[in-house]
């Protein structure tokens, strides 16, 4: 075997690895879904956003207030809730409690006047 088909193999070797360990840590992720509403009046909320922290992975809620989004791995995330006119939200969520979270928004009370 000469030296360009050691480093082929060896290369394939690589890919091989990284794609193992890439099905390993998706096996682990899992569903985060839920409904973000108003607190005071109940209303679900539309266009809130909803990330992961210390990630890009990020949704904005549908008509009825409702999101869902993938975890990267199979570990407790803390998600950011942000929309305008509400305080922003940080909530841990474990991973065997992350489906049908209710979660609730305090509006900022700041009114935009001219």
């Amino acid at each position: 075997m000469n030296g360009k088909q050691r480093f082929c193999f060896f290369l394939l070797f690589i890919i091989l690895i990284f794609n193992i360990i890439s099905t390993s840590a998706q096996n682990n992720a899992y569903r985060i879904s839920g409904i973000v509403t108003d607190a005071e009046t109940g209303k679900a909320l539309e266009a809130v956003l909803v990330k992961i922290q210390k990630t890009k992975r990020g949704v904005l809620t549908d008509t009825q207030g409702r999101f869902s989004l993938l975890s990267p791995s199979g570990e407790e995330v803390n998600i950011q809730i942000s929309a305008m006119g509400y305080r922003s939200k940080s909530v841990k969520v474990p991973a065997h409690e992350a489906n049908d979270l209710s979660i609730q928004l305090q509006p900022s009370g700041i009114s935009l006047q001219e």
